[in-house]
């Protein structure tokens, strides 16, 4: 299974990038898609500059597909 990964942006800027495009003629019409150059990490790559941050290992637990799937059921019943 691949790593997921997601963007870490402060709301501020995707505000401005809004505001930007909104008032840009090129984008009249047209579906724009916010996708900055850094700032993409996984959960695990996140967990560790907090950990570099703190000076501390953070608890990981490892789960498999059949123990996510064991948890939901028991959630359901």
């Amino acid at each position: 299974m691949r790593a997921r990964a997601a963007f870490f942006v402060a709301g501020s800027d995707i505000g401005k990038f809004t505001i930007r495009a909104a008032y840009d003629a090129r984008s009249i019409n047209k579906i724009v898609h916010f996708r900055p150059a850094c700032n993409l990490l996984s959960t695990n790559e996140m967990a560790s500059l907090w950990e570099s941050k703190i000076g501390r290992t953070l608890p990981r637990v490892t789960l498999t597909e059949e123990d996510l799937i064991a948890m939901a059921a028991g959630l359901a019943t």
